[in-house]
């Protein structure tokens, strides 16, 4: 009974408000705790203007191995490599993490399902806060 409640929970979860154009990609699926992980995103739509946020935003919300979340704002890129919709997120603790982008502003809406990533350990890093060279 509590294996068919949890596999109904888990379906329900993953159908509910998603919309098959919405696609998120990260670089990996292993990234080193306080390293970056990119991913990018393709909204299903092209944007009038892409940089205007009050138009269109892009959120995507983290959810850390203690299901604790984060969120954060997609932003626009157009490099030589990629261009598109692109969130950047630094994972602060080990274990498996899972995302899920959603449109909050757009022409259309849509999420996409939760996925995972792994972050694993990364001897040596303390963080991003480190004293300057110039004026210790």
């Amino acid at each position: 009974m509590k294996k068919a409640f949890f596999l109904a929970v888990i379906i329900a979860v993953f159908f509910t408000g998603l919309n098959a154009a919405v696609d998120a990609v990260p670089n990996t699926l292993t990234v080193r705790i306080y390293e970056p992980l990119e991913i990018m995103i393709n909204p299903g739509f092209a944007a009038a203007n892409p940089y205007d946020y009050s138009k269109t935003e892009i959120r995507v919300v983290f959810r850390d191995p203690l299901n604790a979340e984060i969120q954060c704002s997609a932003f626009y890129i157009e490099s030589e490599n990629y261009t598109g919709y692109m969130a950047r997120f630094t994972p602060g603790r080990k274990g498996t993490w899972f995302y899920s982008a959603r449109i909050e502003k757009g022409p259309e809406g849509g999420k996409t399902a939760w996925q995972a990533f792994e972050c694993i350990d990364n001897p040596g890093a303390k963080g991003f806060i480190v004293p300057s060279p110039v004026d210790p």
